[in-house]
């Protein structure tokens, strides 16, 4: 399952407007964000890459446990996507994990890494509904900068629905308010 060259696309680029501050900063019992997705990663042998809009990247401690890319903060995800695949080039399975969707757990991440496929999207699905991290297929690459956005990227490529008992593949925290009280 988790070989040396599975990778973790984190997205951070925003600058959480709506949140009040960058999400990756944002923090949960005593550890931010970011750091709850990073450590899941490293837990499981995942080789770490972060997309980070150049505020953050000067609020965020220098000894880093993962590889830094800078994006732009008024771009979308669709192109923090590109920058990030551009940048990590070679890898056997590829995660694109928004850095608000920190409540998903490390036994999703490695369900989703043991659904064999290389030519789809692997979606977790919680009670029937979408969400994130997401299995990036190396299939989409060479689509990646002839199409629009993700939407349009996942229906060219197709996927794969994996039902997880975990709901943390919904939470989106785009506000301070949705944090769940747990």
């Amino acid at each position: 399952m988790n070989s040396s060259n599975n990778k973790v696309l984190i997205l951070s680029g925003g600058l959480g407007k709506r949140y009040g501050t960058p999400k990756a900063l944002a923090a949960y019992k005593g550890e931010t964000f970011l750091d709850s997705i990073v450590s899941k990663c490293l837990s499981l042998n995942l080789q770490v890459y972060v997309v980070i809009n150049p505020t953050l990247d000067s609020l965020i401690p220098q000894k880093r446990d993962f590889i830094t890319i800078i994006g732009d903060s008024d771009k979308d995800m669709y192109d923090s996507v590109i920058k990030g695949v551009k940048r990590i080039k070679e890898f056997s399975k590829l995660i694109v994990w928004p850095v608000d969707h920190p409540f998903v757990s490390s036994t999703t991440v490695k369900s989703l890494l043991d659904t064999n496929n290389d030519n789809k999207f692997i979606v977790p699905s919680f009670c029937g509904r979408l969400g994130h991290p997401v299995i990036f297929p190396k299939s989409a690459e060479a689509l990646l900068k002839k199409l629009q956005n993700l939407k349009d990227l996942t229906h060219a490529i197709g996927r794969i629905i994996l039902e997880v008992d975990d709901e943390g593949v919904l939470l989106n925290i785009n506000r301070k308010e949705d944090i769940p009280s747990r």
